[in-house]
């Protein structure tokens, strides 16, 4: 340490790193080691240079090891677990019953006298007032989730006395609706007690339960409780009484009466009357694609129709769809009239509801059948963040991992450093698919991949960058293989999966995860109809291939395709390409290519439309509106017009599959960055790989566009090849 020293008036400080300078960087490659490195100008650092300096007064005898810990933390042992106590309530007699019937006797809520239980969420209010004095302009302490070392102590305030349900049970928790994911989180606060209890009495952890926590796929939570009742969660050594039993062996609390204020109730609060329409639960099924279009349900405007349909449909899915067109439109906090004709329900004095009052309704119809699907869309149109996503990440991070968000277009994907639940989730939106629902699932995963990092960490070994999107498609592939499915309609498979099955695929992906990119690979390639000779270009464009039309704008291509795209120019003779492509395969996918809105069926539009009328163009130009990226959707655009000048060239050529533009693009993206570069740099460097390729010229565009499509071609006469040798 004293070599690396530079000396200041006599003092030995130490800078923050060396450097080799960029004029023998090259030598340096050549003999490693072999040149003089530099110190930078950041000096002292003050960190290393404190540990410095204390460890030479430690070598010198100035200081003893008890100086620097005057607590003694460094002679500590660690304790022995500790017993956790759990009472558990029902909420009605109903599920007092049902936990009866399974061997689990339990009090009711409401017949708890010597003590009243409050959700966690009001103990967190009333922390949250504590030092505000808005005289003095101080707005007290910053409302946080609360722990469970936090809601097992019981608490005395005034004459009342006060317990509260964990923050994890509240009713906004969306993963808690998942009783494998609850059990398994219950799991984990009772060994995260048994570690870490610190008071006096017993950690006192009190579960209330209701009616939609006991349903068909409730075996998790009954199969823990019975392990209470025995005595035992794992490890740990449980007791399982009564909450009244309970009381003199807790850890008591008690909170100022001066400060703050709770809210006087010795029940929950009564749940209020909600708005209700025709439902039949035997007509709960997912829309299908022909539903879809008949109904019109995307890009619908006319709000009146959007209500009209939302009343008078008994379909939850359905309902869903038109409350998110209700949402799109208005916002959450808008209103709509409301009629209690056929006994809807309440409304307001004015005949109107409020849209998140309509959203409330669903989210609790859909619970109780487990609608995943459903719930995850009005999770996703209320910006649902999951308290313990900021937690979830860091774990990841200093794991020396990197996660990354949505479609890797931009390095804004990317998330090297912690961030708050709430921009995480801010991200999240900003770089995923159009589908509100993919919010949600990618927030899923990134607690999954936490979850499975603590259980095995070996599990994510050898991925430095945690690609979430990619996981998503791997994950998809594997429901489309399974369930013989396209990608789309294996897509909308996954999203009506509970959280624990998602957990449970995402662990077999990463288990064998070549395997499973494989699986991928092999959806993506397309068949071509036997015996078709094809002509492809010549060669490929260079820098110096002049460029055939307009010259090459000043600002670059990357400028052109933006203002071209914003604009929505399309070439002379677009449409008419587009039509003659749809001749040459089953169909398209236009955009986002796991939304089956976005697939264009060639049979029934050929069928149903001519190619120069108006409404097919529409059709066209609506699925190139969704795309978001303008630069995107003008690539798409010369990916069409370069497939139609292909086909009209090859006028036997014939594909057995939909083209999907979205898997054409990237791999013209992935091959035109091979040219030059290796592969793995192209995973390490994809967003600079996107943004050279939206330099590219036109011309190169094309080439590359069908280069991807004679890859993806070439690979499944490969598998083909490889099967018959196999056979």
């Amino acid at each position: 340490m004293e070599g690396l020293e530079q000396k200041r008036d006599g003092v030995g400080l130490l800078h923050e790193l060396y450097y080799v300078p960029a004029s023998s960087i090259e030598a340096e490659k050549k003999n490693p080691g072999s040149q003089t490195r530099l110190p930078n100008e950041n000096v002292p650092l003050v960190w290393a240079q404190s540990l410095w300096w204390l460890g030479q007064m430690l070598e010198d005898g100035l200081l003893e090891r008890s100086d620097l810990d005057p607590l003694g933390r460094h002679r500590q042992r660690a304790k022995p677990p500790i017993a956790v106590h759990a009472a558990v309530l029902a909420e009605d007699p109903q599920t007092q019953a049902h936990l009866a019937d399974s061997g689990i006797v339990v009090e009711r809520v409401d017949e708890l006298e010597a003590i009243e239980l409050r959700p966690a969420q009001e103990l967190a209010q009333f922390y949250a007032s504590q030092g505000a004095i808005p005289a003095l302009g101080l707005t007290g302490r910053p409302q946080r989730r609360l722990r469970t070392l936090t809601t097992s102590r019981l608490y005395r305030l005034g004459d009342r006395r006060l317990a509260f349900a964990p923050s994890l049970l509240a009713d906004q928790d969306y993963l808690a609706m998942d009783m494998a994911i609850l059990a398994q989180r219950l799991r984990g606060e009772v060994a995260y007690l048994s570690r870490n209890w610190q008071g006096q009495g017993r950690p006192t952890l009190v579960v209330p339960l209701g009616r939609r926590h006991i349903d068909s796929k409730s075996e998790h939570l009954i199969a823990l409780l019975q392990e209470w009742r025995d005595g035992h969660c794992g490890p740990v050594t449980i007791r399982l009484s009564s909450l009244t039993q309970l009381l003199p062996s807790a850890t008591w609390m008690s909170l100022d009466t001066n400060i703050g204020a709770m809210p006087e109730a010795n029940l929950p609060p009564a749940e209020v009357a909600a708005p209700k329409w025709r439902r039949d639960p035997s007509n709960d099924a997912p829309l299908s694609a022909a539903e879809e279009l008949r109904l019109e349900l995307e890009g619908e405007q006319d709000r009146s129709r959007l209500i009209q349909r939302l009343q008078a449909s008994d379909n939850l899915y359905e309902q869903a769809e038109c409350l998110q067109g209700l949402v799109l439109l208005l916002g959450r906090d808008a209103e709509i009239p409301w009629s209690d004709a056929n006994g809807s329900g309440p409304s307001d004095s004015n005949g109107s509801i409020r849209l998140e009052t309509l959203l409330d309704r669903l989210w609790k119809e859909a619970s109780w059948g487990g609608h995943w699907s459903v719930l995850r869309r009005v999770a996703g149109l209320r910006d649902w963040v999951d308290a313990g996503l900021e937690e979830a990440v860091t774990n990841l991070l200093i794991r020396q991992k990197q996660v990354l968000v949505g479609k890797a277009y931009s390095p804004d994907s990317l998330i090297m450093e912690p961030m708050t639940s709430q921009a995480i989730a801010d991200r999240i939106a900003r770089f995923s698919r159009e589908d509100v629902r993919e919010r949600v699932l990618t927030q899923e995963m990134l607690l999954g991949l936490d979850a499975l990092m603590k259980l095995d960490p070996n599990l994510l070994q050898g991925f430095l960058t945690l690609r979430v999107g990619h996981l998503i498609l791997l994950l998809t592939a594997e429901v489309a293989a399974q369930s013989k499915l396209t990608q789309d309609e294996a897509y909308e498979r996954l999203l009506r999966f509970s959280p624990s099955e998602i957990q449970v695929g995402l662990s077999k992906v990463l288990t064998d995860y070549a395997e499973a990119a494989e699986l991928l690979k092999a959806q993506e390639t397309l068949s071509v109809k036997a015996g078709c000779e094809l002509k492809w270009h010549p060669e490929a464009p260079t820098a110096e291939t002049p460029v055939v039309g307009s010259p090459a704008p000043a600002a670059g291509w990357l400028d052109h395709r933006l203002r071209a795209g914003a604009l929505g120019q399309t070439p002379r003779e677009f449409y008419p390409s587009v039509w003659r492509i749809l001749h040459h395969c089953r169909g398209l996918v236009i955009g986002d290519k796991l939304e089956r809105r976005n697939r264009m069926d060639s049979a029934s539009f050929l069928a149903e439309m001519t190619q120069g009328e108006k409404n097919f163009a529409f059709a066209v130009e609506h699925l190139l509106a969704k795309i978001n990226a303008p630069e995107y959707r003008h690539l798409t655009i010369e990916a069409l017009a370069a497939l139609g000048e292909f086909c009209q060239k090859n006028r036997d050529f014939r594909i057995t599959a939909h083209i999907v533009l979205d898997v054409l693009i990237g791999h013209a993206v992935r091959l035109a960055w091979l040219r030059d570069h290796s592969e793995e740099t192209y995973e390490a460097e994809k967003a600079l790989a996107w943004h050279r390729f939206y330099e590219e010229p036109p011309a190169s565009v094309a080439y590359w566009i069908l280069e991807a499509l004679r890859h993806l071609i070439k690979q499944e006469k490969t598998a083909n090849a490889s099967l018959l040798a196999l056979a």
